[in-house]
């Protein structure tokens, strides 16, 4: 299962997207919490630097941003606030800075595969209000392609952690000790 779609205004739009992704939710969340490792790795971003970070249990994670558009780099601060209880992330502009775009909203929903051991289903949705001197093509094209984009970003580093991680407990439960060595040749 993966599915992604956009809608598009004169100047902005909606992404959305699903996919299943081959790694517990615990997991998932690990990734998608953390932000700094965005640059490089989330499609567009070049860069993300945490600027604020408060909370335990419910987190607030704010994030600087540079997203690459073709036209110009845009510079976004992000307002994020993590809901464990409510499996969710959302994330908003930080009204206390200025953004090179007009507005966003935005979350992800992870839960626990209904059928699959050690997976999960994975929601991306946001949308976007971006500056009216945009050309639509541009704007169109950001939204068709942002959901099943960065879907494919959570889903892509979600599953190669999940195998480290696996591999490791593999290989831990598979390495008798020091001491189980020494008995059995005794």
């Amino acid at each position: 299962l993966f599915a992604g779609g956009g809608g598009m205004g004169a100047s902005g739009g909606r992404g959305t997207a699903v996919c299943e992704v081959a790694a517990p939710p615990k997991v998932v969340w690990g990734i998608l919490l953390d932000c700094k490792s965005y640059g490089g790795g989330l499609p567009s971003c070049k860069f993300a630097k945490v600027y604020h970070s408060s909370g335990m249990r419910t987190r607030r994670v704010k994030v600087h941003m540079k997203l690459d558009a073709v036209v110009k780099a845009f510079d976004c601060y992000y307002d994020h606030t993590y809901d464990p209880q409510k499996n969710m992330l959302t994330w908003t502009l930080d009204a206390d800075k200025t953004s090179d775009f007009t507005d966003v909203q935005g979350q992800w929903y992870v839960e626990k595969h209904p059928s699959r051991k050690d997976c999960s289903r994975v929601w991306y949705s946001a949308d976007v209000s971006l500056p009216p001197w945009l050309p639509s093509m541009v704007v169109g094209k950001l939204m068709s392609s942002a959901g099943k984009k960065s879907c494919a970003f959570i889903k892509t580093y979600s599953e190669k952690q999940w195998a480290r991680e696996s591999r490791g407990s593999l290989f831990a439960r598979m390495k008798p000790t020091k001491g189980a060595a020494s008995t059995e040749a005794n």
